[in-house]
């Protein structure tokens, strides 16, 4: 069965949707779900993105399965590193991801590109963030959208150039396999042909340096989203010769 590894339900502060949506929509396309809810510990706003587990356990508990399982999305940052491996190592996830979504405070959907409007250093702090919290952070399964700055980047051009940012990528990725660790591959808009051409380039550099899995995630924040752009994935991982995981229990899957 395949699975979709990466999604938000109303446990999540940017999310309407609810458990029912998710059963009714992973039933119609006979997909694997794993729930992974946000907790952001750096969101400038300390309202929102503060996962009540307890809550959630309590809430879901009943739902999980073989085919759907109770995940976390951490937003990685080095100053909470002790606060997020307490909650990580003391609840029972099946998978967590890990994600950079904030630096120096700044998050990327609401001011981090008014720090400076130059492309190359604000993609050069994201990937710098990125090796100090995967170097740092033990207690994830899989890195999550390595090209989670395009969504908002302001550029013309908001691709991820391998060649560009190799130095740091390489570092990126040795340091997760060296670990045991995997890359998600976030299909949101991997439908797009020049998003799917750069992260093609990034996720070959992977498997040349040793990768083998990956996990897929729609990322989903509504029903219509759940499974968004399968098809195109399956083709981009088969293209590479990567295999498509999950986790259970944070063990992966094959």
């Amino acid at each position: 069965m395949i699975f979709d590894n990466h999604m938000h339900t109303i446990f999540s502060s940017d999310s309407t949707m609810k458990i029912e949506e998710v059963l009714e929509e992973s039933k119609k396309q006979n997909l694997g779900i794993v729930l992974t809810e946000h907790l952001d510990l750096d969101f400038p706003d300390p309202d929102m993105f503060r996962l009540d587990v307890q809550n959630y356990f309590k809430t879901y508990e009943s739902y999980r399965s073989a085919t759907l399982g109770l995940g976390i999305e951490i937003g990685m940052n080095s100053d909470f590193l002790q606060e997020y491996t307490r909650v990580v190592n003391s609840n029972n996830f099946d998978f967590v991801i890990g994600s950079v979504h904030s630096i120096d405070g700044h998050d990327m959907s609401l001011d981090f590109f008014k720090v400076g409007s130059d492309k190359h250093a604000l993609y050069l702090k994201y990937f710098e963030t990125m090796e100090k919290d995967v170097k740092d952070f033990d207690c994830f399964d899989a890195l999550g959208h390595i090209d989670y700055p395009c969504r908002y980047a302001p550029y013309e051009d908001k691709e991820i150039h391998l060649e560009v940012y190799k130095e740091y990528i390489d570092r990126i990725f040795i340091e997760l396999l060296n670990k045991g660790k995997i890359l998600e591959l976030n299909t949101r808009t991997i439908a797009d042909k020049k998003r799917y051409a750069s992260l093609h380039k990034i996720y070959t550099r992977y498997k040349e340096l040793g990768g083998k899995y990956v996990t897929l995630g729609s990322d989903a924040h509504g029903k219509t989203a759940i499974g968004i752009n399968f098809k195109i994935a399956h083709e981009f991982v088969d293209s590479i010769g990567l295999k498509e995981v999950h986790f259970e229990n944070r063990i992966m899957k094959i």
